[in-house]
């Protein structure tokens, strides 16, 4: 009940959201287009990462459903994605055809690309465009922090001290933040809005999936408010499309 309660609401949210999306976007010029223009290819980068396994995951899975067959190199497959995953699950011997089927649509959800304008955008908010010196010497334009020292200093409180994330290139800093949206259970209200409109063949659409990221900050519907703001007006269809391929 309360999974269809939070997509209802989600819903509402989209129509209220995409009825405002018809006005005019900003056409950008100069450092932020070049951003959009340098940042979008590593995102498609990632998310075809991440489609290759989920194709292979529903291959494997369409096969096994018709067949009732599953080979040891699709079975290492999918013992290798539930440990990246981090999917809690543990076969039943007893069952074996409804345990792996259960493995492969928990999988399912999880193992899924995350719509390109809706990591542009928290890019922009969470690096000023890219201008920000912590996001560009930490190769961390998502604000992801940890506990270990290793990153920048963030924040403490008076039990927990605060680091921003660093990694190694910019590659591996979007890799994460796709890898954390499709695995922390903070974010499981955006797989389950994804897998929803995935099921009824709906359009992953930025607007859609941007209520699942409520935790993402304190702000909550304020953050995802301003995630859809700079969408709108600096992220439309058309012109981020022509940026991506110019």
């Amino acid at each position: 009940m309360h999974i269809v309660r939070f997509i209802a609401v989600a819903i509402s949210v989209f129509f209220l959201v995409n009825k405002a999306d018809a006005g005019k976007g900003h056409i950008l010029e100069g450092r932020k287009s070049e951003f959009i223009k340098s940042f979008a290819p590593y995102v498609a980068r990632a998310n075809y990462k991440v489609s290759q396994q989920r194709n292979r995951l529903l291959a494997i899975r369409e096969y096994f459903y018709r067949t009732g067959n599953l080979n040891q190199e699709s079975a290492q497959f999918l013992l290798k994605m539930a440990k990246k995953y981090q999917v809690d699950w543990e076969l039943d011997t007893s069952n074996f055809r409804n345990s792996a089927l259960d493995l492969m649509n928990q999988l399912a959800i999880r193992i899924d690309v995350v719509p390109i304008r809706l990591v542009l955008a928290q890019a922009i908010i969470e690096s000023g465009w890219g201008r920000s010196q912590a996001a560009q010497v930490t190769n961390n334009y998502f604000g992801i922090t940890t506990l270990s020292n290793s990153g920048r200093f963030v924040t403490a409180s008076e039990t927990t001290t605060y680091y921003l994330k660093k990694y190694n290139s910019l590659e591996e800093g979007i890799d994460d933040y796709i890898h954390i949206l499709n695995t922390r259970k903070s974010y499981e209200p955006f797989r389950i809005l994804r897998a929803y409109y995935r099921s009824n063949n709906a359009e992953l659409s930025e607007h859609r999936l941007s209520i699942g990221l409520l935790k993402f900050s304190e702000l909550r519907h304020q953050y995802v408010a301003k995630i859809n703001f700079v969408i709108r007006k600096y992220l439309r269809f058309e012109y981020t499309h022509y940026l991506m391929n110019s």
